[in-house]
């Protein structure tokens, strides 16, 4: 085994805190001083270390006063160091089920995969929904999906800077974003308008999921 897949090992340390900060969003090296709490030097020899194994890359953007700006960002070799849960086997799974099923059955299994996966994000119903979107978000950390939530008037975005289902097949990638969905809905125990963004699946750097709690809503893709 090379030495650089050794960064995957879930481990409480700096280059991989510094992976799981660039996903997503590009950050300079002051950036990411500032999010670890390690001086800049630290950081700087980290981030010369993953550029050197090929696993980060760094580009300059102009400053509104100064020098330019150093950024670094994750390169493909970078991404896939994040779980995909053994996509390859799925995707083998998948393709089978629909050759000698079809594609309503593939469907259906989706469906029911959602259902045993929703315990795992269960919240409480009493709670606001801001408090609700809080805890959903926790949820989804549990599974390495390192989301945030934000809230702008009455409409809320979920950010997933990682996709577990990322590596899926483009023709099951609408069955996966299915199940992220229900997961949603089956966990906020509310009418709401769920809208998409960015996606993973569909390659974006991050996937977005925009949450209206009004019944009127409607679902857009």
């Amino acid at each position: 085994m090379e030495e650089e897949t050794k960064i995957n090992i879930p481990q409480d340390n700096t280059r991989t805190e510094i992976l799981k900060h660039l996903l997503g969003v590009d950050l300079t090296a002051l950036d990411l001083k500032e999010k670890i709490g390690i001086n800049e030097n630290a950081i700087r020899k980290h981030l010369d270390k993953l550029e050197n194994r090929g696993f980060i890359e760094h580009h300059f953007e102009k400053a509104s006063r100064g020098r330019p700006k150093k950024y670094f960002e994750l390169t493909k070799k970078g991404k896939d160091l994040f779980p995909k849960h053994e996509i390859m086997l799925l995707n083998a799974l998948l393709e089978k089920v629909e050759e000698e099923k079809g594609e309503e059955e593939l469907e259906y299994l989706f469906k029911k995969a959602s259902e045993e996966l929703q315990p795992f994000f269960k919240i409480d119903e009493d709670l606001e929904f801001d408090k609700k979107i809080e805890e959903l978000a926790e949820r989804f950390n549990e599974f390495n999906f390192f989301c945030t939530a934000s809230k702008e008037d009455a409409r809320y975005e979920m950010e997933y800077r990682n996709c577990v289902f990322s590596g899926v097949s483009e023709e099951y990638a609408e069955y996966a974003c299915m199940v992220h969905d229900e997961i949603v809905r089956s966990s906020l125990k509310e009418e709401i308008g769920l809208e998409h963004g960015e996606s993973i699946l569909e390659n974006g750097d991050i996937c977005t999921h925009i949450i209206r709690p009004e019944p009127e809503s409607t679902d857009k893709r």
